[in-house]
């Protein structure tokens, strides 16, 4: 971890603008349960770790359009804790197998999404639930059923550039 630059954004514009700087050789960093451990462990060594906890539109719990929007920076207690939430009891149930409580208070279900670890209970809940993703990049956002974000042991898709103007997908893991 020689030379790993360290961000603490303020906004998602400036996390993406990171994310297409930096691009494979950066690593986001929320709750940090996978991920910190992963850097520990030494199976990665980003350039950079860009830690995202800290902006404002990637918080709360609400709901639009029939919708219930989980944040992305939104923990596992702050789940439990949320009356929109709770009309989910497997995902209730799932977040309660969580961990422990003191993780799940910096754990965070977008998180293990973003790390698809095999073990994360709340993902398999909200893949029964139909859930969706919305992923960023500087080029704009997609719709993501998770079904089909988590395509093998700790690999998703990633939305990239591929041609002027085009949009694609390729396999991302680590």
């Amino acid at each position: 971890m020689v030379g790993t630059e360290f961000y603490n954004p303020s906004s998602l514009a400036v996390a993406l603008e990171l994310l297409d700087q930096y691009r494979q050789q950066a690593v986001i960093v929320n709750g940090g349960t996978d991920v910190v451990e992963r850097i520990a462990n030494g199976s990665i060594d980003p350039a950079a770790i860009i830690y995202i906890q800290g902006i404002t539109e990637l918080k709360g719990i609400g709901e639009s359009n029939g919708f219930v929007r989980i944040g992305g920076a939104v923990t596992y207690e702050e789940v439990l804790d949320s009356l929109l939430c709770s009309q989910f009891s497997a995902l209730k149930q799932a977040v309660l197998e969580v961990g422990s409580p003191p993780i799940r208070v910096v754990g965070t279900p977008a998180g293990n999404l973003g790390t698809a670890v095999p073990a994360a209970d709340c993902n398999v809940a909200l893949m029964a639930l139909d859930a969706e993703v919305v992923a960023a990049s500087k080029q704009g956002e997609r719709v993501i059923k998770l079904v089909d974000l988590v395509v093998g042991y700790r690999k998703t898709l990633e939305l990239y550039r591929e041609r002027a103007g085009t949009r694609s997908w390729r396999r991302r893991g680590g």
